[in-house]
């Protein structure tokens, strides 16, 4: 079994793969998400036996909520992580941000098309968690994408999930770039996704998949379903 993880960009590469590269919404159908029981022989194999590829990264991270600062809160404790960026509309939520996990921080206002190129210029990775999806999650991939750079977000909103993969465009401009985009990597869509395709993969036969969330997202709200 192949332990090493490819990376899609030339930046990122141990070797090439960037046949990988486009639009790539969160797996739901028709991928293998863990490997096959088969025959065990042996101990695992050790941590020096698997070496990981090394890469020497830039994220920005725009946004700085909750979900966003618990991100930032992880990627600064990658070592391949050389420049980490966080980036909020409220100058002060970021700086607070990126001095609690000891990265850069910056202003920039999602709605200006030049505020955003300027924030993810020169970057690899750009992580958004920039709300309402449906306004700014396609205007920050366009600009990722011509930065060269990967994009992950947690969007939930189904007309970008649909124009990212309807629109040959977006794919087309993607792999051009040598980049990869990845979209809906949250908990509903992302996790479900997971968990979903988990699911059918230990059943016989699967028709469909109904997913029901209680998520209180206003305290004393109550929970909505």
């Amino acid at each position: 079994m192949d332990y090493a993880p490819r990376w899609s960009s030339r930046r990122l590469s141990a070797g090439g793969d960037s046949h990988r590269c486009g639009v790539r919404p969160m797996p739901s159908t028709g991928t293998r998400l863990r490997p096959q029981p088969g025959p065990v022989t042996g101990d695992p194999p050790a941590p020096d036996a698997c070496p990981l590829p090394e890469v020497h990264v830039k994220v920005a991270i725009l946004g700085c909520g909750s979900v966003t600062s618990r991100v930032a809160q992880s990627a600064a404790a990658f070592d391949g992580i050389d420049d980490l960026l966080v980036a909020d509309l409220d100058a002060d939520r970021a700086k607070s941000l990126g001095e609690a996990v000891g990265a850069r921080h910056a202003r920039f206002d999602a709605t200006d098309p030049e505020s955003v190129a300027a924030v993810v210029a020169g970057t690899d990775v750009v992580f958004n968690g920039v709300g309402p999806f449906y306004r700014f999650a396609l205007p920050i991939i366009d600009a990722a994408i011509d930065a060269g750079a990967h994009y992950i977000d947690i969007c939930d909103e189904y007309d970008v999930a649909e124009a990212l993969v309807t629109d040959p465009v977006y794919d087309e401009r993607a792999k051009a770039a040598d980049v990869t985009v990845l979209t809906s990597c949250g908990s509903a869509p992302g996790m479900t996704n997971l968990m979903a395709r988990w699911a059918c993969d230990e059943l016989d036969r699967a028709d469909a998949v109904h997913v029901v969330m209680g998520l209180p997202f206003i305290p004393n709200l109550g929970p909505t379903i």
